[in-house]
């Protein structure tokens, strides 16, 4: 069951002039591990995922979401040791949909602390004047 209260994670985000794009950082202020997870980002909070996400960390992959394609991030083990397998502090690759003009995006995240501890709408949102990118090719 989800837990209910404030997660000791958050979702941080810089951006990264040399693609356009965005680098987008899950970790928590207080150190605390986490086994997995599921970032997305929308455009509204009920709306479809938007963009699409790069990943070069192990046992991370991009996911379809919504049948749109690479539009989220999640990992790939499935065991609970979390002396085997865990995150610390990721960061990932986004780049926001071509020619689509944003105002907003709200990065929203399941965070798995452990199987008994899995945190919901782990969210930061990040404001746009007018955000729009173009494909240079």
């Amino acid at each position: 069951d989800p837990l209910d209260g404030p997660a000791p994670f958050e979702i941080t985000y810089r951006p990264n002039n040399s693609t356009n794009g965005f680098l987008v950082t899950i970790d928590s202020p207080d150190y605390v591990k986490f086994k997995g997870f599921l970032i997305e980002a929308r455009g509204k909070w009920d709306g479809k995922s938007i963009g699409t996400w790069q990943t070069r960390i192990p046992n991370t992959k991009t996911i379809d979401c919504f049948d749109l394609p690479s539009t989220g991030v999640t990992h790939n083990w499935h065991d609970d040791d979390l002396t085997k397998h865990h995150f610390e502090s990721i960061t990932f690759h986004w780049l926001p949909p071509v020619s689509r003009k944003l105002n907003r995006v709200k990065f929203i995240a399941t965070i798995v602390q452990s199987y008994k501890k899995i945190y919901m709408n782990v969210s930061t949102e990040m404001m746009l004047k007018n955000y729009r990118r173009t494909n240079l090719f």
